[in-house]
């Protein structure tokens, strides 16, 4: 991707570390959860994504690492980045992220808990012998997701309203 820099003012000297900085959170890599892995981590940006997918445009988060809070792993279990991105395009954590707006520039916490795949089908024999996975009728398999503002400590008690989310039952 190639993107037109603002030439430097003579008033200000060459920041190194802020380019390393930007480039790392540009080339943040995917973030591809299997069930049970979580993200706890400060938002830094938010960018469109999947403008030529089947998908179409999805919001892709970038995140930086928070030291002491569970943060992905390659397959190599290191860390080469403090940066990694997580593309929203199924539906579950795209509609909770439309839901909680993040905005970047408050540099939030957020965590992300990855629930795997739901599925309502079953695998089957076909004529050849071979497994073959069928959804079942009615039922979509999805993937599951719980997006959660803050590291997850300060979850309120109740966010029902006894009053006015109870109807009287008589």
């Amino acid at each position: 991707m190639t993107r037109k820099l603002n030439p430097v003012p003579d008033d200000k000297s060459f920041d190194e570390d802020r380019l390393m900085r930007t480039l790392a959170i540009m080339d943040a890599k995917a973030w591809r959860p299997k069930a049970g892995d979580i993200l706890t981590a400060k938002l830094v940006k938010v960018r469109r994504g999947g403008e030529n997918s089947e998908y179409g445009t999805y919001p892709v988060l970038v995140f930086e690492r928070i030291p002491g809070y569970p943060f992905p792993l390659d397959d190599d279990n290191t860390h080469d980045s403090n940066y990694v991105a997580f593309h929203a395009f199924h539906t579950i954590p795209l509609n909770a992220l439309a839901e909680l707006r993040p905005n970047p520039s408050e540099r939030p916490v957020m965590t992300i808990k990855s629930g795997g795949r739901v599925q309502f089908g079953e695998t089957v024999k076909n004529k050849d012998g071979d497994d073959v996975y069928v959804e079942k009728e009615g039922k979509a398999d999805y993937e599951d997701y719980t997006i959660l503002m803050g590291d997850g400590t300060d979850i309120p008690e109740t966010e029902f309203d006894w009053d006015a989310d109870v109807k009287k039952r008589g």
